[in-house]
């Protein structure tokens, strides 16, 4: 092997100098290239956390604010249907099958007692936050050692 080819920067010729480096040197210069060889495969896995941290988070959050929506909806509809005459919500009810979908969604959502409504839009707030300090938490993982040897060098 030439050490011109080392010094070029081709992978391949860096790893076979380290392999000449660790049968040369004995146990010591092993145990270095395993070591180094597993904190490569923590950052690739440290990326992939953090890709997944935030994925969750952002499906977590996102859920949240769905079942917000979805509760203001409930809101809304039951407040209509409370403000609509008794007599044409009695006709509503009775002729149910008839009805256009609005007016049956309406009918139906009206239906929803308070208290669930209530423990839905707690479940969307805790979905919410609990989204959100995941989705945070992810990019903030730590990077590993590569960007800090690459400093390094540098120097």
């Amino acid at each position: 092997m030439d050490w011109l080819q080392i010094v070029d920067g081709n992978d391949r010729s860096f790893t076979y100098a380290e392999d000449q480096f660790t049968s040369a040197a004995g146990p010591l210069a092993a145990q270095w290239q395993s070591r180094n060889r597993t904190n490569r495969d923590d950052v690739d896995m440290i990326g992939i956390v953090r890709w997944l941290f935030t994925f969750i988070g952002g499906v977590l959050f996102g859920s949240g604010l769905v079942l917000h929506g979805q509760v203001a909806l409930a809101r809304y509809m039951r407040e209509e249907v409370d403000n609509t005459f008794f007599l044409w919500r009695a006709m509503g009810d009775a002729t149910f099958a008839f009805q256009g979908g609005q007016t049956r969604m309406a009918l139906a959502m009206s239906e929803v007692s308070k208290e669930a409504l209530m423990h839905s839009d707690r479940a969307a707030w805790v979905l919410v936050i609990v989204g959100g300090l995941v989705a945070v938490t992810g990019p903030m993982l730590r990077r590993g050692r590569r960007e800090q040897k690459a400093a390094r060098k540098k120097m």
